[in-house]
């Protein structure tokens, strides 16, 4: 008791505060610290940070890299492919732990299938998605839900695609029709029939064309 009151009457002194807030310094920003770097120093720091994560180093290659011949599938599906060999262990899965961390790079990829113009194309990289995280996370407990809600994300993509292309014109329909039901015949889901069967709903939602229905 006798040490409280020391200290509350130490910490209330006018003299004390003045020099708590002298000796209190600011932690620089780090955009500050990099911009006062050279360029040779900025690459040295991204190369030691690539070193240590090949997802990052793909990322940054595919994304800057210039006239690589590559479009924009192949580079989703070698960066999802660096990606999952980054998180999962030997047995070929991701566990509950690593999972967090493998979702959000995730995010990144289906972020730019958000943001691509190509139906087609964000429907192909939504499938890619899905059937590796369906593939590494087939094993692992789930019981916090997590994995089930990034799965979810995928669905709710999949699905406003599907919406957005109710009232295009016959050929659109017809592609986009062929491509979830050849998705459906995909023999590497391994999630069973829910997403089969969610894929057969989309389906009936193009199906206003007698073709389809049938």
């Amino acid at each position: 008791v006798a040490a409280y009151y020391e200290l509350q009457e130490l910490f209330n002194r006018d003299g004390y505060k003045l020099v708590c807030k002298r000796s209190v310094k600011k932690q620089p920003d780090i955009k500050e610290v990099l911009n006062d770097l050279q360029k040779d120093e900025l690459v040295k720091i991204i190369i030691d940070l690539t070193q240590k994560d090949s997802a990052l180093k793909t990322s940054l290659i595919l994304k800057y890299s210039k006239d690589d011949g590559m479009d924009e599938l192949e580079k989703c599906k070698r960066l999802i492919e660096a990606i999952v060999n980054k998180y999962k262990n030997r047995y070929g899965s991701v566990n509950s732990k690593e999972a967090g961390g493998f979702i959000a790079e995730m995010e990144e990829v289906l972020e730019k299938a958000r943001n691509v113009e190509d139906d087609m194309l964000a429907l192909d990289i939504a499938f890619m998605l899905i059937n590796e995280s369906e593939e590494v996370f087939q094993y692992e407990d789930d019981s916090d839900g997590f994995v089930g809600f990034w799965i979810s994300d995928i669905h709710d993509f999949i699905g406003e695609i599907i919406a957005d292309n109710c009232d295009s014109d016959r050929d659109t329909k017809v592609k986009i029709f062929d491509r979830l039901m050849e998705e459906i015949k995909n023999k590497s889901i391994r999630s069973g029939n829910d997403y089969q069967f969610y894929l057969f709903d989309l389906c009936a939602e193009l199906a206003d064309i007698e073709e389809l229905r049938h």
